[in-house]
């Protein structure tokens, strides 16, 4: 598995892509983020992830059925580029407990560069009606 850094070029703005954080980035996303990812129970945590002109979006992923479904049949490389990691076939979005908020807006391109690349997404065009924490 790659990180971001090694993909930035293939990064298109508004385009959706399933992305990964190991452990020990899901404490280091925690602390920026001022919420709880469950880095302390977990190995990583996937995300879907996309960037405008000035910010990236961050939609992180549960296996607990409580929210917006998420269909990952429509991110066709995950295996290929993060294949060491088990994705169900529908994900759903995850809402910290301190907050309402599904979407993270980050515009710091270093913490960004952290997140595992596990290809891009299709059809999900929907996801930027979600609420964003600003």
């Amino acid at each position: 598995m790659k990180t971001l850094k090694s993909f930035k070029k293939k990064i298109t703005k508004n385009k959706k892509y399933l992305g990964l954080l190991l452990r020990r980035q899901l404490f280091i996303f925690e602390e920026k983020l001022h919420t709880r990812l469950g880095a302390h129970r977990r190995g990583a945590r996937p995300l879907i992830f996309w960037k405008d002109e000035k910010f990236f979006y961050l939609l992180f992923l549960t296996t607990s059925r409580i929210s917006t479904p998420i269909d990952l049949s429509l991110c066709p490389n995950k295996q290929k580029y993060c294949s060491a990691f088990r994705f169900q076939e529908i994900a759903w979005s995850f809402i910290p407990y301190n907050q309402k908020e599904p979407i993270f807006k980050l515009k710091d391109p270093a913490l960004i560069s952290k997140v595992y690349f596990c290809g891009h997404c299709e059809n999900m065009e929907y996801l930027e009606n979600l609420e964003v924490k600003e």
